[in-house]
């Protein structure tokens, strides 16, 4: 795309150096990373990483990570985030809302870049979308206002649905949001909602016992557990870090919400799990992977 075209070009600008400075005096950029997931490197971490890459960076000579993982816990994340600032990075990159939170609590100097936050606004992230403000912005998400869609959708594809199960982390904002736009569009869909609170993965073993097979029940992940692989999050974050690394401020940078939402429909998954998709729903679907 133009804009990766443009943004390696003004990389390859800043990072020049006159020939009066040495080539080994260049000093690598350092980003901290900050994720809940249990491994540092997953789809998300490792798209923002690949990001980097094409906009010109090179790991180890221009480019250093120091990556830190709460292994599923939130409650680990002020002191990791704490750790990541005690190196003085050059830039934080936080994979979800908690993540910032924790990054934005520990440092007041130090830019910080997130993405997958529900509402930056209502998370205390940021003044406002346009204007951030502060040291952080990042790429927003829409999970909690797409719940009532997938339970849609969900329904939609198996008509004979009537009981769904909802596992989430009462102590994230975000899941508690999904939730609720969850159980108003139960309602709507004369679905019987199965809400479970978990804060560990074992937890969830409770709530499939209850389920059983047939097509009446189902599972409606709102979890962002080790987070979806959506490659254009990942590349539009890694383009603000590259901003910010190359002296825009942080707080001018607007923060970045979807402007297009897609509907994928895995038919060789469907078909592996004995679903019949109907064919309204394939009509209506951006892309069939077949």
């Amino acid at each position: 795309m133009w804009f990766r075209v443009v943004s390696a070009t003004l990389l390859l600008a800043v990072l020049s150096l006159p020939p009066s400075i040495p080539a080994q005096a260049r000093k690598p950029v350092k980003i901290g990373i900050l994720t809940t997931a249990w491994s540092p490197w997953h789809s998300n971490t490792e798209g923002f990483r690949n990001g980097l890459k094409e906009l010109g960076y090179v790991e180890g000579q221009s480019l250093t990570f120091d990556v830190r993982a709460a292994q599923g816990d939130p409650t680990r994340l002020p002191a990791l985030a704490a750790e990541l600032v005690s190196q003085r990075p050059d830039l934080l990159y936080c994979v979800a809302g908690p993540d910032a939170q924790a990054c934005q609590k520990a440092t007041s100097t130090i830019p910080i870049v997130f993405t997958q936050a529900g509402d930056p606004v209502k998370l205390g992230l940021v003044r406002s979308i346009a204007k951030p403000g502060g040291n952080i912005t990042g790429v927003g998400s829409l999970r909690a206002e797409l719940t009532g869609k997938r339970l849609e959708l969900f329904k939609e594809v198996v008509p004979s649905l009537r009981r769904v199960l909802v596992t989430y982390d009462p102590r994230e904002t975000e899941e508690r949001d999904a939730l609720a736009a969850a159980r108003a569009a139960a309602g709507r869909l004369d679905i019987t909602l199965i809400d479970r609170p978990i804060t560990d993965g074992s937890a969830i073993e409770t709530g499939l016992a209850e389920l059983a097979p047939g097509g009446r029940d189902g599972i409606l992940v709102v979890q962002a557990g080790l987070n979806l692989n959506i490659p254009g999050r990942s590349l539009e974050v890694a383009r603000l870090a590259h901003r910010i690394l190359s002296g825009t401020p942080v707080g001018e940078l607007p923060v970045e919400l979807p402007d297009r939402i897609e509907f994928i429909v895995n038919a060789k998954t469907a078909k592996a799990l004995g679903v019949d998709l109907p064919r309204a729903v394939r009509l209506r679907a951006d892309r069939v992977i077949e």
